[in-house]
């Protein structure tokens, strides 16, 4: 499940938080020992989801509606159309996000919405099929997954939300045998000002590829599309 690691011998990369050989014996170790539990003096204290990981937000955007899930069925996917209400250009330089219902959202990813992608959605912000357009690589923002710390762009880097520009909100919902009943909120974090750099999105995009069962290894290839901010 992502967030997928790079793979090694490639460069160093930031925020790489892959297990050493020391941790993984560690681990293997206190199972093959029955998992035993520690003493309660060492455990973590709980996080407050209530509470934003960086503080308090330079903006809260929430739908104006509340998503209604069904109790059976496939994974259903709903996008929310988030105006901004910003009437000049600002830069984010983090973004953090809560589910309004831990059990059912599965995942949520977030793009700007610079042209007229939001008029392609219907008036109860639900689009047919998988969620409307895709999105350009320069318009994501990011996306969250159950787990995920909220990691701010380094202090060079900034991502330009333009004016008036608004924010899609795709969330992915996985059904819980109960009716669900879903309003999460993305938090905005701004910039002072216009960073030296511009974030700069490289995305990479396969065809569907099917892989041999008990094969050791598939070829796949790809395109890489990048695109940065002026």
């Amino acid at each position: 499940m992502p967030p997928n690691q790079p793979a090694k011998g490639f460069g160093l990369f930031q925020n790489d938080n892959t297990l050493t050989q020391r941790d993984i014996d560690l681990i293997v170790s206190w199972v093959e020992g029955g998992a035993p539990k520690g003493d309660d003096k060492d455990f973590p204290v709980s996080s407050d989801r209530s509470e934003w990981q960086l503080g308090q937000p330079d903006l809260v955007l929430r739908p104006d509606r509340e998503a209604k899930i069904a109790t059976t069925g496939d994974d259903e996917y709903q996008c929310f159309v988030l105006p901004t209400g910003q009437s000049e250009n600002r830069w984010i330089r983090a973004i953090d996000f809560h589910p309004g219902n831990p059990t059912a959202v599965h995942s949520a990813s977030f793009e700007i919405d610079r042209t007229t992608k939001s008029q392609m959605l219907d008036l109860t912000g639900q689009t047919l099929g998988s969620c409307g357009t895709q999105a350009e690589p320069g318009d994501r923002i990011g996306s969250w997954f159950p787990g995920q710390t909220s990691i701010p762009l380094p202090s060079n880097v900034t991502r330009l939300l333009p004016a008036g520009a608004q924010v899609l909100m795709r969330v992915r919902y996985h059904k819980t045998g109960q009716p669900v009943i879903d309003r999460s909120s993305l938090a905005i974090y701004f910039a002072k000002e216009k960073s030296a750099s511009s974030l700069n999105t490289i995305a990479i995009s396969a065809p569907e590829t099917n892989v041999a069962a008990g094969a050791e290894n598939q070829r796949i290839r790809a395109c890489a599309f990048s695109q940065s901010e002026q």
